[in-house]
């Protein structure tokens, strides 16, 4: 997960047809993404969960924002990001507390 939210965060450095306030914006979850994922044992998945719904809700405080997530051609890559993101908070949130009570019965 952390190469992918490194290359996604490259490519969204070099976008130029983004609107900038948009572009800071995604900067700043990836950048946020990439901290909890270096600090996993502090935050947990809670963070990512977080960092996930702030990312999806804020297509109604920001219409530029909205308009980019419309825009299937510019935001694909970022889309496909946050179902990744989603798909290793389901796994870490569903599988953790499974290995921990089976840990007891593992040698």
């Amino acid at each position: 997960m952390k190469e992918n939210t490194r290359q996604l965060l490259d490519e969204v450095i070099k976008l130029d047809s983004v609107d900038a306030k948009v572009k800071v914006y995604l900067i700043d979850q990836l950048k946020k993404v990439l901290n909890v994922l270096d600090n996993y044992q502090i935050y947990g998945h809670e963070k990512l969960i977080d960092i996930l719904e702030k990312s999806i809700g804020h297509v109604i405080v920001d219409k530029n924002y909205e308009k980019f997530m419309c825009d299937s051609s510019q935001s694909e890559n970022w889309k496909k990001y946050l179902t990744d993101l989603s798909t290793v908070i389901t796994l870490s949130s569903g599988v953790m507390p499974l290995l921990q009570s089976l840990q007891g019965y593992l040698p």
